[in-house]
Parts: C-alpha cells; sequence; structure tokens
C-alpha cells in the first residue's frame, strides 16, 4: 500500500467513524390531549390550541364548539390559543377582508400565560379560558 493509498483509507474511515459516533437521539414521546377553550366565558367556536415542548417544533391542534383534541408533546408546554375572522383590510376597505386574531395577544408567543403539563399517558381535561382582543 502506498502512502497515498493509506492516507485515503484514513480519511474513509474517520468519515463513517465520525459519523457514527455519536448516539441517535430517539423521537420525542407524544400523548393525547384533549379539552376545552372559553372566549370571555362562552365556547369558542373555532380557532387552534398550539403546544410548544421546549425544543420541540410546535403542534396544533383544531378547536370546534369549544372542544379540542389531539397529538401534542409530552411534557411542559407553552400553550398559546388563536381564533382568526375575518376584518376590513385597513390598507383597502373596499377590497377583500383579511384575517384578524379575535383572541387577545397575551394569549400569544412566548410570555402567554397558558401553561400544560402533558403526562406521556395524555391529558384529557384541560381548560384554557382567554380573552377577545381589544
Amino acid at each position: 500500500m502506498t502512502m497515498r493509498q493509506a492516507i485515503a483509507l484514513f480519511f474513509v474511515v474517520s468519515l463513517f467513524v465520525g459519523c457514527s459516533g455519536s448516539p441517535v437521539k430517539p423521537p420525542p414521546a407524544v400523548a393525547q390531549v384533549s379539552g376545552t377553550v372559553l372566549l370571555d366565558g362562552s365556547p369558542m367556536s373555532s380557532g387552534q390550541v398550539t403546544f410548544t415542548a421546549p425544543g420541540q417544533p410546535p403542534k396544533s391542534v383544531d378547536v370546534k364548539d369549544g372542544k379540542f383534541a389531539g397529538e401534542v408533546h409530552a411534557g411542559k408546554n407553552l400553550v398559546e390559543v388563536t381564533s382568526a375572522v375575518d376584518a376590513p383590510n385597513p390598507m383597502d376597505p373596499k377590497g377583500p377582508p383579511v384575517k384578524r386574531n379575535k383572541v387577545a395577544g397575551t394569549y400569544q408567543g412566548p410570555s402567554s400565560p397558558l401553561k400544560a403539563d402533558v403526562p406521556e399517558s395524555g391529558k384529557a381535561d384541560l381548560k384554557f379560558e382567554v380573552k377577545t382582543g381589544r
């Protein structure tokens, strides 16, 4: 074996060893959730509840007639609630309507006060109460 072949073999072996050196993380656990969303004290007609566990992508669950059910990441989740309605376009009042979130901004983003600790076995009694944005 020439020096050039030995160096090439070293790099090929290093490439394979380097790529398989770290253990593969198992996918995050998911769990079934269900519950209710009240908007100003009444069941929210439609919208979404979004659950975000640290280090995981958000998972959204649809709300219909105040109820929701779906699969989210287990663990401590930040919860956001949205409900889009048609509203006049402020840039073109005669144009087509635009979507506007009728839930107060307090319930979106990293500072949302809503939280859910979801065990791997799931959680069926979640209740979120939100207010209309002014």
